[in-house]
């Protein structure tokens, strides 16, 4: 099992631990203005977002790029939407 398998599995694994539908009722609180669930969505994704970019940027794709600046690029999109 290599580093990039071994992320994936925890993951996946951190991700499928979450109730149905906790991250759609993440969403929609803050759509309405929850500050709160903004900030727990962002706890919630981002090791999966840090983990899917890795992967993206190890298949050749990355340039300069690394995993960290790409979801934070994302996370400060987000940021601008609020």
């Amino acid at each position: 099992v290599t580093s990039i398998d071994a992320t994936r599995i925890l993951s996946f694994q951190r991700m499928s631990a979450l109730p149905p539908g906790h991250l759609t009722q993440l969403l929609d609180r803050w759509g309405r203005g929850d500050a709160a669930a903004f900030d727990q969505l962002i706890a919630d994704v981002y090791p999966e977002l840090r983990a899917m970019a890795s992967r993206y940027l190890s298949a050749g794709r990355s340039g300069t790029l690394q995993a960290t600046v790409l979801v934070h690029d994302l996370y400060l999109r987000l940021l601008r939407q609020q």
